[in-house]
């Protein structure tokens, strides 16, 4: 995995993660992730003692100026491009990792041993290409997507990313910060903002992760109602209300609908890259990572 860097961001809850049966670090210790933090952190020595324990470089994140995490992880990009890396994996500080069991095995979706977590991030990371700079892992609750393909098309940015350097250096117009009127969506925007002009994203289906909210620390130290409110009101005024719909959730709160697929612009995907068809070029992606998935874990496509 040398081309690989594998970054956890993570703000205000070093003490909470070290409780934790389960968390990014401790699943990823033998591929000496880098720990991402700020340097104001008020539990910054208990990160250094995280980062000891789990094998993790412990890079400081810049905070002059800096809101919530749309800066973070610019710099984060920003800096794995001048490290010389072609892939950039971030991973939510809070996850634990499953993978589909093989048919007629139970249960139906297992913990990734260290080996299968590293080949399951390696296929993650060579999926993406110019055409499909940036995806992300499965939420347990798109589970279904699981059963059907190695790769979804058309796919949110959210939690657990992968970015292909390469187009990123080349596109400094494409990151998170648009400003804090968008800081609770950030990511959300970066994949519109690439389907629009013409870039596809994807779900990779086949490593799954949770989707728990409001842990302590993290986003939940700045983003309250308002910062919320804004990124939606930011989204409804930026991008057509054929693909991004407001709408009051079950609690009452105003949030977003997007249709992904229905954002992605074909035309200028066609016309930048040469493709004939669309189809064409996600059918010839799929075929090469449905084989090398079938390779490394030795399932039939």
């Amino acid at each position: 995995m040398q081309d690989i860097k594998i970054v956890i961001p993570s703000r205000e809850r070093a003490s909470w993660l070290a409780k934790r049966v389960t968390s990014t670090l401790r699943y990823t210790t033998h591929l000496r992730p880098t720990l991402f933090v700020r340097s104001d952190d008020s539990q910054l020595e208990r990160y250094k003692a995280l980062a000891l324990e789990y094998n993790a470089a412990l890079e400081l994140q810049d905070v002059e100026g800096c809101f919530g995490v749309s800066q973070a992880y610019d710099q984060i990009i920003n800096t794995a491009i001048d490290q010389g890396y072609t892939y950039l994996i971030v991973l939510d500080d809070d996850m634990h990792f499953k993978m589909p069991n093989k048919p007629g095995l139970k249960p139906m979706y297992k913990r990734c041993s260290p080996e299968e977590l590293t080949r399951q991030l390696e296929l993650f990371a060579y999926s993406s290409c110019y055409e499909m700079p940036a995806g992300c892992l499965l939420p347990i609750m798109r589970r279904n997507l699981s059963t059907k393909a190695v790769l979804s098309f058309g796919a949110p940015l959210m939690w657990c990313y992968n970015f292909y350097l390469p187009h990123f250096a080349a596109h400094p117009e494409h990151r998170f910060y648009k400003g804090r009127e968008i800081e609770a969506h950030c990511d959300l925007n970066l994949a519109l903002h690439l389907l629009t002009e013409g870039y596809l994203t994807y779900y990779y289906t086949q490593l799954l992760i949770p989707c728990d909210r409001d842990n302590p620390g993290g986003c939940s130290t700045y983003r309250d109602a308002k910062v919320r409110l804004d990124s939606v009101n930011y989204l409804l005024e930026h991008y057509p209300r054929t693909f991004c719909k407001p709408f009051i959730d079950n609690i009452g709160t105003e949030t977003i609908s997007v249709s992904y697929k229905k954002a992605f612009n074909a035309e200028k995907f066609c016309e930048q890259f040469k493709h004939p068809r669309v189809q064409s070029f996600c059918n010839s992606r799929l075929a090469k990572m449905t084989r090398l998935y079938g390779e490394a874990f030795n399932v039939s496509s």
